[in-house]
């Protein structure tokens, strides 16, 4: 089974409950800064605490948070996700002077 960037992005805006951008941005930047933190933190416990299993699976579950709260903010500003990847890629490969893959000729 799979889902379209179209179709989560619906989901999301169904359980959005905020109104008007300071509610809705706010919530989406803290709740983007809280879950990158739970990334971070399992990172760092697979890097630095010895012994530690990092449970991908755990992982995965804060990942798609990071992602819930990058599509409220994607959705808020009519921003294509497609887009988003192609800039991020051109900005990337100028910035370490690598070549375009064949996608952004």
């Amino acid at each position: 089974m799979t889902v379209t960037h179209e179709e989560y992005t619906a989901f999301v805006r169904s359980g959005l409950f905020t109104e008007g951008a300071k509610d809705t941005l706010s919530l989406a930047g803290l709740g983007l800064g809280g879950e990158s933190g739970e990334v971070q933190d399992l990172l760092k416990k697979y890097l630095f605490h010895p012994g530690y299993t990092l449970d991908v699976d755990e992982l995965g579950i804060e990942l798609g948070d990071v992602f819930w709260y990058f599509t409220v903010i994607l959705d808020y500003f009519n921003l294509d996700l497609e887009d988003v990847m192609m800039e991020n890629t051109r900005k990337l490969c100028d910035r370490h002077d690598r070549p375009h893959p064949d996608y952004l000729k």
